[in-house]
């Protein structure tokens, strides 16, 4: 509290002080009658002038004008810029309605605290401030200058210290706001739309390749199709050249980022929320949850979707400017209509610069012309010119804020009264915004139906928990606000088997979901369908023993210290190994004598195993070629014995046809063999898969003018132009012309004076 009071009294002028001090009663003379110096007057109030009994006798002394205008700052939290104090006072009647300010921020009334019986606004506060209850304070940082010391007419901003509010009693809940007119057609803000989307974006980004772009934007056609599956597709998709210009679809993408439920890896987007496991999703949290994490992500975005680049020049602070408008917001009650321009000259009074920083330095601008430098944000025009643009954006922002978040949300509720734009907060809005306990998310109606022809119906506010794991085995064929439409088939329930998904707990799902038992022939189907797919299994994880040969693998698996260690055999020379049991299987061999290789999963592990002879013959290192060298010398030679390979024409050209592949091929050629790779390797696989490529033959007839400047004067010309192609060699005038037309090329030439001779020359 001490940095508190000894704040206010520095920023407040001495005579200022020292009535205070007598209309509280304290004495501010010395013991000679002298006037105390303001250095003693600040020590007299710092103990005594912040007291209860003081604070409480102020109190009891004010008009009930004045006791009206202190509640509705202290039912604002007890701070306010003064212009929007001075709008519920006016409201309520507290105040005379008189223009008391120049248009450009000038004073042309100042208040004055003798005045005891005027209704002006600037003179009650400064009544208020004579009583030592409410202060001046700078509304924001602007400019870098000391502000002069205050005196009873109110700065941009007023407040209540904290070491004087702690002994008000609180005010009843005042009407702030008035009511606006009723609208002819309310539209309620609904947040399913919202959220549906956000899950099918999240759901395409899941089963679809989405690439980014090099400055991390998602792609147009990932956008376009995404747009196409959206319950509300965004209407500039159209003309929009990159995804900040979408702003709808530029939303969705920032909170599932923000969500932690897509990220850039590499080149691409990647869903990362696991639906494997299913706990602790954001597709399982409750209505109210999702809309509130929704809004916190959204006020701290530093972000204008769909406005792309054309107010950054300005310096814009989005996120500034949805604070902002969320502490005005907070202080309206639900369910009563506001204009919705209103709202942002609410926003003005409230913060000038609450979008863009440079607007108050505007307004209080006198000259024509303004420069404008905001966190390295460069401007300039007409004054008059800017401020049109500034309240323009300013006017669009806050309607994008309502109309095209705060509404999908569900916050808000939206109408048109008398060709004004009007909304009202809902229950949930109000309740999010002002911290109080949110209604109940409604579930009411919600239905999942499993019919005989394979088609499922998610209908009404089904959660998107369920949608989520129903897109697991079902494919999705409609998707509205009141109905998801899927077809079960066998492909669809193949790719979640292969998720890890079993046909049990499918249907577990679906009659837990239904209340009821799936129709005969569905659950059937699925049963034939799963028994299928388990005909063919794909391990992961899987150790391998290869032996030479058969004989030497029949011997292994019929010893009875190592034959523990083996499940089956999978080839006559490949047996499976039990899990775990690899370090003591690799000492048993070795006990016998057999020295295994050790080859790793993956493909990099049979590196530096083979040696290349200069004739293109390859040897493997070890008795027994793994299967990851197998596969790789296959893909580009011929096998001509055990661990033995050819490189032939024919197995190059199959794997080479372009520069790029035979690169690839040498290249793993190179890692495999132990060494440098031969040069005459390296030079006929670039042969024979076509490193150099195709060259072409033609008989050219070219012609030699004079010089460069010759050459072009006669393309100029319309005839001759169609017969000249210029040829490239340095410095020389040099053309192609084609022999058919080198007769009638003649004949245009003579007729420029231009004879041709044979032969170039040297």
């Amino acid at each position: 509290m001490r940095d508190e009071i000894d704040e206010l009294l520095e920023s407040y002028h001495g005579n200022t002080l020292m009535e205070m001090c007598r209309e509280a009663g304290l004495d501010v003379t010395d013991s000679g009658g002298k006037r105390l110096l303001r250095k003693a007057v600040a020590a007299q109030m710092r103990a005594r002038y912040f007291t209860r009994e003081r604070v409480l006798g102020s109190l009891a002394r004010l008009s009930e004008r004045e006791r009206g205008v202190l509640d509705r700052l202290l039912i604002r939290g007890g701070a306010a810029p003064t212009k929007v104090l001075r709008r519920d006072a006016l409201r309520a009647g507290l105040v005379a309605r008189e223009e008391e300010s120049s248009p450009r921020g000038g004073r042309s009334y100042e208040g004055d605290p003798q005045r005891v019986d005027s209704a002006r606004f600037f003179d009650v506060v400064a009544r208020l401030t004579l009583h030592g209850l409410v202060f001046s304070r700078n509304a924001m940082a602007v400019g870098s200058s000391a502000p002069l010391k205050y005196q009873f007419h109110p700065s941009a901003a007023v407040f209540v210290p904290e070491s004087i509010r702690r002994y008000l009693p609180t005010p009843q809940a005042l009407q702030l706001t008035t009511p606006g007119p009723e609208p002819d057609h309310i539209e309620h803000g609904d947040s399913t739309a919202l959220l549906r989307d956000l899950y099918i974006y999240w759901d395409y980004v899941r089963q679809n390749e989405t690439p980014l772009l090099r400055n991390e934007l998602v792609g147009k056609r990932s956008l376009k199709a995404i747009n196409d599956l959206l319950i509300r597709p965004d209407p500039a998709m159209e003309t929009a050249s990159d995804e900040l210009e979408v702003g709808r679809l530029c939303l969705l993408r920032w909170l599932l980022w923000g969500l932690r439920l897509v990220k850039p890896e590499g080149r691409r987007l990647r869903a990362t929320d696991a639906l494997a496991s299913r706990d602790g999703s954001f597709w399982k949290w409750s209505r109210v949850q999702q809309v509130h994490a929704c809004l916190g992500l959204w006020s701290k975005m530093d972000l204008i979707p769909g406005w792309g680049g054309e107010i950054d020049y300005f310096g814009p602070r989005p996120a500034h400017a949805r604070q902002t408008l969320m502490d005005i917001l907070r202080t309206q009650p639900a369910g009563v209509w506001q204009e919705l321009n209103e709202l942002v000259e609410s926003a003005t009074d409230w913060d000038p610069g609450f979008l863009l920083a440079d607007h108050a330095m505007l307004e209080d601008h006198e000259g024509s012309y303004y420069y404008g430098y905001t966190d390295g944000a460069h401007f300039s025009g007409l004054a008059d010119s800017l401020r049109v643009e500034f309240a323009e954006a300013e006017r669009r922002f806050v309607e994008q804020t309502v109309v095209d978040f705060l509404f999908e949300l569900g916050m808000v509720d939206l109408g048109d009264a008398a060709g004004k734009r009007v909304y009202r907060l809902t229950e949930l809005g109000h309740a999010l915004l002002s911290g109080k306990e949110a209604p109940p998310s409604m579930s009411e109606g919600a239905k999942l139906i499993v019919q005989p022809n394979f088609q499922i119906l998610a209908m009404g506010p089904v959660s998107l928990d369920r949608l989520s794991y129903l897109d697991l085995f079902a494919e999705r064929e409609q998707a509205d606000r009141g109905v998801f439409t899927y077809r079960l088939s066998r492909e669809s329930l193949y790719a979640a088997l292969q998720r890890g998904v079993s046909v049990p707990e499918v249907v577990g799902f679906l009659e837990q979901a239904t209340g009821v038992e799936l129709p005969q022939n569905v659950r059937r189907s699925m049963e034939e369908w799963g028994a299928h797919h388990e005909r063919i299994v794909f391990r992961t994880g899987v150790s391998l023993m290869q032996a030479a040969d058969s004989d030497l693998l029949d011997r292994l698996m019929g010893d009875p210290h190592l034959g523990k260690y083996l499940v089956r055999t999978v080839s006559p020379e490949i047996a499976e190994v039990r899990p775990g049991v690899e370090r003591p299987l690799v000492a048993g061999l070795v006990e016998l004598g057999v020295f295994p290789a050790i080859s790793g999963a993956e493909p990099e592990a049979a590196d530096q195993s083979v040696f290349v002879r200069e004739d293109g013959s390859i040897e493997a290192v070890h008795a027994v070629p793994g299967l990851h060298l197998r596969r790789r010398l296959d893909r580009v030679a011929e096998a001509v014995g055990p661990g033995r390979w050819q490189l032939t024409e024919r197995s190059v050209r199959r794997a080479g046809g372009s520069r790029e592949r035979v690169v690839q091929i040498l290249e793993d050629l190179a890692a495999l063999h132990r060494g440098e790779l031969p040069a005459s390797v390296q030079e006929r696989v670039r042969a024979w898969g076509g490193y150099y490529g195709d060259a072409a033959v033609q008989t050219l007839t070219l012609i030699e003018f004079q010089g460069t400047a010759t050459l072009e004067a006669l393309r100029a010309d319309p005839e001759l132009g169609r017969y000249l192609l210029p040829f490239a060699a340095g410095e020389r005038a040099l053309a192609v012309v084609p022999e058919q037309k080198l007769a009638e090329l003649r004949e245009a030439l003579a007729r420029f004076g231009v004879s041709i001779r044979d032969g170039l020359r040297r």
